[in-house]
């Protein structure tokens, strides 16, 4: 005789509740089995070493929504080695929710080798988001399903699922690994990724005598909210946007913004002895157009690697970064012993018109007894060093007169290239055009960061996994069918530009915006490339001028090795870039604006290198995902029809009844 006890069994698992506690459950262990003590990364994992014979690295990152200043802070900021403790975030000095991994900000710092095996397991503990994690500069030679972007490379992560990254570190550089989907990566969710290569194999050893895992800085834009609060408002309002504030490898103040200041948090300090030469790893990024102003107080930089390509040294009073950019100099410590402010202003949307972003850090020589760099702490005026200045933004709408520029065009590569000789005529050339548009018709109507006139949309069914499909092309479009997938004037679709493997390809990016200053800074997965030319046009700029030129032999590009080498590059407001590269990687790479807020719009295409046959296979049991719609015809697993027989119906419908009485 059936129990009340057995009939309930029955239904809870004829609802199928028991597989949603189970998640749950799983949920709450992930959240409670994160070891303080475990993959904290940087100095402190064994990967971390004088380069030599390859290693296998294992890593695993636990991701949760976490708090700043939560219990684990004790007594921060009032005691500040409180503020130290494992598990404290201080992020800005305000209350938010943070996407940590190991309850970190910025997550547990990967630095290996190049030629070690990397071995990363995600558990995502978020309630509701998936996720999926890039690796920001590393190619992802034979294995392009571990490039982390989603519908893309793979499927994203759900929440309670276990994922594992597997690949070898190539090439040697100061990378990024951060989340590709939604606003994770602005809220917390990245962290350094440092690939090392032999002394005798850098070109630059003899020019600094430290390389700390601790001197590999990370600075992001930080809102002392969520930034997917803060930007879907101000789009669905169509309202300009503004920054807050920069954090320092998770650390320094958020200055007043609508009202709110953070507390007096700590900024970040980088530790140095009298007399040492020193490679600091600078890496940027941001939710909105923010490019950062970098110098430090009494000493200059000398410039030696950019995105992992090495460059003939050039000493500086100060650099700028752009969303995505990486550089490593090197920085002698031969002042007195005392603490040098570290000075970041920012332009753009977080420049002197809107959010007014600076940010400090502190350079302190070992010895010092000063609680902090002598003289008034920096403001935004005092923020910007007027000297020798790198790598400069805004060249169309900055008055740079009291400066000398070294624009990205004036370095030298000094490092062999994959890419052979970039010399002669191109086998395949595209142009892309980068505008923003104002839409009407939309539901939220405004202006929308585009290529080509098409937003850029992600498919149902990853890319790398398509040629397992029937019809492998049905998700996609190319320039030549965009236009069927518009709403008046809007079109966005997930475009695609097919490249042959082996082939040397010239892309040239053109800047069609006049009513904003922004030199949208583009990021190519999979590979790197030479830039053999950039200018600015002016107000005149259009694709067809700059396209004429360059048909006619009349842009001057540098088609030699010297030519830079890069895998983010900001296109000049109101000008053009030209880059060169040679397609050796056959897979999907996105090419995309690294400004957070602008790739979510859509400012970005895949490069598809090769054909599906020439792709590395995807592993038997690779997660997979697409649309579903029933279809009472199509028959189940036993291969009878799927549609749920009426008399297991009635069943369950009778449990449930007998369990409600």
């Amino acid at each position: 005789m059936w129990t009340r006890t057995a009939l309930c069994s029955l239904c809870v698992l004829a609802l199928g509740i028991g597989t949603q506690t189970q998640a749950k459950l799983r949920t709450m262990e992930l959240e409670r089995t994160v070891d303080f003590g475990q993959d904290v990364g940087g100095s402190s994992h064994p990967c971390y070493r004088p380069c030599g014979e390859p290693m296998q690295c294992n890593y695993t990152m636990t991701l949760s929504l976490y708090s700043t200043w939560s219990m684990h802070c004790g007594d921060c900021p009032r005691t500040k080695s409180h503020c130290s403790l494992p598990g404290c975030i201080t992020a800005g000095g305000t209350d938010r929710v943070v996407y940590a991994a190991n309850l970190m900000v910025p997550g547990p710092a990967v630095h290996v080798c190049e030629g070690d095996t990397v071995r990363v397991r995600v558990e995502n503990a978020y309630p509701n988001e998936g996720v999926t994690l890039h690796w920001h500069g590393v190619w992802m030679r034979s294995t392009p399903h571990m490039d982390g972007v989603p519908y893309i490379s793979q499927c994203p992560i759900q929440p309670s699922n276990v994922f594992e990254y597997m690949f070898r570190a190539y090439p040697a550089g100061t990378h990024i690994w951060h989340a590709h989907i939604g606003f994770l990566e602005t809220d917390g969710l990245f962290g350094s990724l440092v690939v090392r290569e032999r002394r005798s194999a850098d070109p630059h050893a003899d020019l600094y005598d430290e390389d700390l895992a601790e001197h590999a800085l990370m600075v992001w834009h930080w809102y002392p909210h969520r930034s997917d609060e803060y930007l879907p408002l101000r789009l669905h309002r169509n309202e300009s946007v503004s920054g807050a504030g920069l954090l320092v490898n998770g650390k320094g103040v958020i200055q007043d913004v609508g009202g709110v200041r953070g507390l007096d948090a700590p900024h970040e300090e980088i530790r140095v002895q009298q007399g040492k030469r020193y490679r600091l790893r600078l890496a940027f990024n941001s939710a909105i157009y923010c490019p950062v102003h970098l110098s430090i107080d009494n000493h200059t930089m000398t410039a030696i690697a950019s995105d992992g390509g090495d460059i003939k040294p050039v000493q500086v009073d100060s650099l700028m970064l752009n969303a995505g950019e990486r550089w490593d100099v090197v920085v002698a410590a031969d002042q007195p012993v005392d603490q040098y402010w570290v000075r970041m202003q920012a332009l753009g949307d977080c420049g002197a018109a809107k959010g007014r972003v600076f940010q400090q850090a502190a350079l302190v020589y070992e010895g010092s007894n000063a609680a902090k760099p002598a003289g008034q702490r920096p403001n935004y005026e005092s923020s910007g060093r007027v000297g020798k200045l790198l790598n400069p933004m805004q060249v169309v709408a900055t008055d740079y007169s009291q400066y000398e520029l070294v624009h990205l065009m004036d370095l030298e590569n000094v490092e062999p290239s994959v890419h052979g000789d970039i010399s002669g005529p191109a086998d395949h050339i595209l142009y892309m055009t980068l505008d923003f548009k104002f839409y009407d018709e939309l539901a939220a109507p405004g202006p929308y960061p585009q290529n080509n006139a098409v937003t850029f949309e992600f498919p149902a069914v990853p890319m790398i996994l398509e040629r397992y499909e029937k019809d492998p092309d049905r998700f996609l479009c190319t320039a030549a069918t965009a236009h069927e997938h518009c709403i008046d004037t809007y079109c966005s679709c997930p475009l695609r530009e097919i490249l042959p493997l082996g082939a040397l390809v010239e892309i040239v990016l053109v800047d069609e915006t006049t009513d904003r200053a922004q030199d949208h800074p583009y990021h190519i997965h999979g590979t790197n490339f030479h830039v053999v030319a950039a200018g600015s046009v002016g107000a005149s700029v259009s694709m067809a001028e700059v396209r004429r030129r360059n048909e006619r032999g009349d842009i001057a590009k540098r088609l030699d090795a010297t030519a830079p080498l890069k895998d983010t590059v900001s296109v000049p407001s109101q000008g053009y870039t030209v880059l060169r590269f040679r397609t050796k990687n056959p897979g999907f790479w996105f090419f995309h604006c690294h400004v957070s807020n602008h790739v979510h719009l859509g400012m970005g295409l895949v490069l598809q290198v090769g054909n599906h046959s020439d792709m590395p296979a995807v592993p038997h049991n690779f997660p997979r995902c697409g649309n579903y719609v029933f279809d009472p015809e199509v028959p189940d697993d036993s291969g009878s029809s799927s549609a749920v027989p009426s008399w297991t119906a009635a069943l369950v419908l009778a449990v449930v009844a007998r369990c409600l009485v």
